[in-house]
C-alpha cells in the first residue's frame, strides 16, 4: 500500500470535529495520526455561507511509522516574528466620520 493512498479526507463543523472523525475511523489517538488541514472552515454570518473544516489524515502505522513532515517541523520550529515597527509620532487611527475643526479663540 502506498503512503498517499493511506490518506483520507474528513470534514466537520470544526477542525477538532474532523480530527475526531479521523481518529474514530482509523482507531488511533491524535499522536498516532498524521494530518493536514486543508481548510479550517468558517461559521459564516448567522449560519449563511458556513463552510466545513476539511482535513486529510492517515494513521502513522500506514505511513511506516512517524510522519517525516511532522518530525521535520518539530526539529526546526519557526523563528519568532519580528516586533512591529514603532508608530510615527502623531500618527493615529483616523475615523471616517467628519471632523469639525476647533474654532479659534481669537474672536
Amino acid at each position: 500500500m502506498s503512503s498517499t493512498s493511506a490518506y483520507q479526507e474528513f470534514t466537520g463543523k470544526s477542525v477538532e470535529e474532523a480530527l475526531k472523525l479521523a481518529r474514530e475511523a482509523f482507531g488511533v489517538g491524535l499522536d498516532d495520526l498524521d494530518f493536514e488541514i486543508l481548510t479550517p472552515g468558517s461559521r459564516g454570518v448567522l449560519g449563511m455561507g458556513a463552510e466545513p473544516a476539511r482535513i486529510v489524515a492517515a494513521p502513522r502505522s500506514a505511513l511506516g511509522g512517524a510522519a517525516p513532515k511532522r518530525e521535520a517541523a518539530a526539529a526546526s520550529p519557526l523563528p519568532p516574528q519580528p516586533p512591529a515597527p514603532p508608530r510615527e509620532a502623531g500618527s493615529s487611527y483616523v475615523s471616517s466620520r467628519s471632523v469639525c475643526p476647533v474654532a479659534s479663540s481669537s474672536m
